[in-house]
């Protein structure tokens, strides 16, 4: 559950996640996922998908598609804004 917790936290760029084992799962989440933007085709560069990663992150794009997802498969409450 504190795995979660924390992903919920990172794709809602939750202010808390600043230091510690949180800062270095978003560092990881914002890593692997700037690998596989490029490897999709859709970053330039590693450095560029990590650059569209934490944009997404930060713009509130991420939490947004995530909440999409949820309610996609069913998720018929709000999650903890």
């Amino acid at each position: 559950a504190l795995e979660i917790r924390e992903a919920l936290d990172i794709l809602r760029d939750h202010k808390r996640i600043r230091t510690g084992p949180a800062q270095r799962f978003k560092e990881l989440v914002i890593y692997f996922a700037g690998l596989a933007l490029h490897a999709a085709g859709m970053a330039e560069t590693e450095e560029d998908g990590r650059a569209q990663a934490q944009g997404a992150i930060t713009t509130g794009w991420a939490w947004k598609k995530a909440k999409d997802w949820f309610a996609a498969q069913g998720c018929e409450s709000p999650l903890e804004e």
